[in-house]
């Protein structure tokens, strides 16, 4: 019978706790594999079972001994916490994975992808109005440089998954460094600061705007993880006015910015704050900082990707963009505000109750406001988020603007939140023993609840693993390489790209000119498609895109099916 002595039912709750965790990873490993798993199962000799059962044995008895090793000075309540967040942990990994194996099915990830492998096919990576193939590229040039690493495979598929999994380490790594500043020494900190950044990982996947940018191969997560890294050295530098740390900072903030353009009040956000909790005289050396990391890496940029082409690309033609919602700006702006407050509704209630709570409780109330937001790091995101709104509203209001645009303001106020449970649970200690109980209680229904309900977007795992094999861009590729010069694929410019080394127009591409008022001309049009192209085709639920660039070839209105294209739309000359 358990009791409620920690010291006569320790043991039990870690072996319990070890079982749990064991079959919690062959769930979700089974989520993500079962097929496969049990097939394999089925083709292992039966002396092969034996010696695996013997070693799954041997592990979990090893993993308890540890685990009762290192938790022994622990308390029941605390051991509830670390099982909860194990729980998290194994569940967030799962899901990262999943969605970094589903990416290539997205077709907007190749495209973009593109980008990058054009730069080492020799291509430029901005062109004048008049020439060069067209992509969608509309953000800064450290987009296509961060995902460099994605050129070492030849392979479409892998390069997709690759790319995604750097966007995946920008998203989160920064907001790891922010949880886990100077606490990675104090093992029951560090098991308060793992839970929050937990909690940051699982609020990710309810918020859609986070989840497209965490995961999408895009400006998204490189500029958002810059951006975190330069709160992060703000927040943890020696000294308030070294300069290193304030030029480092100031720099990371510009790389943000010339990442994607609406990181723009970045640039304003920090210095506010610098100002706010640090004074005058460190304000004035950031600002100094930030004006030369910003003049010196612009200069770098317009010399190398050339001043006109460059500002044509990421400013005019952005600029003529037309809106969306409604023909009313008024109320296309209204429509934006309400999909923002929509996403941040929950979080900013979160954070407004923890504030208040706070304020009630601390001595340094807002006579003393310098004090208060220096103690208190995660007020910083918080002003971050609040710069972010003009920003993201002005996005997502452009016809294209997905609702990824709203993920600087949401990214920036989700790990304000969860850094500021870092800051509730660091009081703890301090607190009467009941409160510390109801505290932690409170803690684990919280991380169960967020798993709770992230748990149908484990369905159809099989469904990603069976069709990675069947992809698009794979499909596509195999086809280019078996018919070079002769087949162009106006949605998949990648799979061209790496079977031939040409990069042809994409079709949004091309659209996106034409709505901004750059129409491209039948010429620039004929100068990058397939010398002797026979053949157009593209997926049939992207017809309404590919069809855009039959205006450019009449001739070809003949709809044939090809064999080695199921389920794809092609047509060929009269």
């Amino acid at each position: 019978m358990i009791t409620g002595h920690p010291k006569k039912n320790k043991r039990l709750v870690i072996f319990v706790y070890v079982i749990f965790l064991f079959l919690l990873v062959v769930w979700i490993l089974y989520a993500l594999f079962g097929h496969q798993i049990v097939r394999a199962i089925y083709e292992i000799k039966s002396i092969d079972k034996l010696s695996m059962a013997c070693l799954i044995l041997f592990a979990t008895f090893f993993i308890f001994l540890i685990i009762s090793r290192l938790l022994s000075t622990w308390n029941l309540l605390d051991l509830f916490v670390a099982a909860s967040a194990s729980t998290a942990l194994l569940f967030s990994s799962g899901l990262i994975l999943k969605k970094i194996l589903s990416e290539p099915l997205w077709h907007w990830n190749a495209h973009r992808l593109a980008w990058t492998f054009s730069l080492m096919h020799g291509y430029k990576l901005y062109y004048p109005a008049d020439s060069g193939p067209m992509l969608s590229l509309l953000a800064g040039p450290l987009q296509p440089l961060t995902y460099l690493p994605a050129t070492l495979v030849n392979s479409p598929m892998l390069a997709l998954i690759f790319a995604s999994f750097i966007s995946v380490c920008f998203y989160f790594l920064p907001v790891l460094w922010l949880h886990i500043g100077k606490n990675l020494l104090d093992p029951r900190k560090l098991l308060f600061v793992l839970y929050a950044f937990l909690c940051f990982c699982l609020f990710t996947f309810i918020s859609p705007a986070l989840t497209y940018s965490a995961f999408a191969v895009y400006a998204d997560a490189p500029a958002l993880g810059f951006g975190a890294v330069s709160c992060a050295i703000l927040c943890y530098r020696r000294h308030k006015e070294s300069i290193p740390s304030l030029m480092l900072s100031a720099l990371f903030s510009v790389f943000a910015v010339w990442t994607k353009q609406t990181l723009i009040p970045l640039l304003f956000a920090l210095p506010a704050y610098v100002l706010l909790t640090d004074g005058y005289r460190c304000f004035k050396r950031y600002m100094l900082c930030l004006c030369f990391s910003a003049v010196a890496v612009s200069a770098l940029f317009l010399w190398v990707f050339n001043a006109q082409n460059l500002l044509f690309n990421m400013v005019a033609v952005p600029s003529r963009t037309p809106w969306k919602f409604s023909a009313n700006r008024i109320i296309a702006l209204l429509t934006a505000t309400y999909h923002l407050i929509k996403e941040c509704f929950l979080f900013a209630v979160i954070l407004i109750f923890y504030s208040v709570y706070q304020l009630s409780v601390s001595s340094n109330v807002p006579n003393k406001l310098k004090a208060w937001l220096s103690s208190n790091h995660w007020t910083m995101l918080a002003i971050v988020s609040l710069f972010m709104v003009p920003t993201s509203v002005l996005g997502r209001v452009r016809l294209g603007g997905d609702v990824n645009t709203l993920s600087p303001t949401v990214y920036f106020l989700v790990a304000a939140v969860t850094l500021a449970l870092i800051k509730f649970t660091s009081g703890l200690p301090s607190s009467t023993r009941l409160m510390q109980r109801v505290a932690k209680f409170l803690l684990v229904l919280l991380i169960t609840g967020l798993i709770y309900v992230n748990v149908p977007k484990f369905s159809a795992v099989h469904t990603v693993l069976d069709n990675l094999s069947s992809n698009e861009q794979k499909v596509a590729y195999e086809y280019a390489k078996n018919h070079r010069g002769e087949v162009y694929f106006p949605t998949n410019p990648l799979s061209s790209l790496l079977a031939e080394g040409k990069l042809y127009h994409h079709a949004r591409g091309l659209l996106e000119r034409e709505r901004s008022g750059f129409r491209v001309s039948a010429e620039h049009f004929q100068a990058h498609i397939p010398t002797n192209i026979r053949l157009v085709a593209f997926q049939s639920h992207r017809s309404s895109t590919g069809k855009y660039v039959l205006n450019y070839l009449p001739e070809f209105s003949k709809r044939v099916t090809i064999d080695e294209l199921p389920g794809w739309i092609a047509y060929t000359r009269e």
